[in-house]
């Protein structure tokens, strides 16, 4: 019997995670005493989003072509979210010093672990891309203020229905209100799952 696609992806996640750890800490600027932390934040995270991208896979939400650019997309998305509640808990200099390392850490053991057959050069083609890319989303959630809406107003221009929407775009859904609505409810559980507040607190 073939093994859960989950299940395998965690144990090849497990074993890059630790060893890209043992590397990244060394030269880190994140304290060697709060590596850990990270390392299992970052871990938890590319998972998460790895386990719910499957899931929307094998509902036939979306095909196999759309899998990598959605499990992305997610990855981004947490990250951002993580650096709004590090501006607030950490302030603007630990903020930046754990984002780039996070960042770094979580993009590269994504692709270490999605792609395990790739050659050193083409992984690290991969990373320099989705780096990229981190960036441009990153900068493009920083417009949405607010990550609902408060009190009457709209949700036009609030980080969650406007990723929402951005998801249900890639998959030819439009502004469907439904879909966009029932994909909040998704990233509402993602960020309870996180507890990014518990994770910046331990990296005080």
């Amino acid at each position: 019997m073939a093994e859960d696609p989950v299940d395998e992806f965690a144990k090849i996640l497990l074993q890059h995670s630790q060893e890209l750890a043992d590397v990244r800490s060394e030269s880190s600027l994140i304290p060697l005493d709060k590596y850990a932390h990270l390392r299992d934040f970052a871990q938890m995270l590319v998972f998460d989003c790895y386990s719910t991208t499957t899931l929307e896979k094998e509902s036939g939400e979306i095909n196999d072509k759309q899998f990598y650019e959605t499990f992305l997309e997610y990855l981004y998305f947490f990250i951002h979210l993580t650096d709004r509640f590090a501006f607030s808990s950490l302030g603007d200099p630990g903020r930046h010093k754990l984002m780039d390392e996070l960042g770094l850490f979580a993009v590269t053991l994504s692709v270490q672990s999605l792609f395990p057959s790739l050659s050193d050069e083409e992984q690290d083609a991969r990373f320099q891309e989705c780096m990229g890319c981190l960036n441009i989303a990153v900068n493009e959630y920083h417009h949405y203020q607010q990550l609902f809406p408060s009190g009457d107003e709209g949700t036009k221009d609030t980080l969650f229905w406007e990723f929402s929407k951005k998801i249900a775009q890639m998959r030819g859904l439009g502004h469907n209100p439904a879909v966009i609505i029932g994909h909040e409810y998704i990233l509402v559980a993602g960020l309870e799952n996180l507890d990014i507040k518990s994770f910046l607190e331990k990296m005080k």
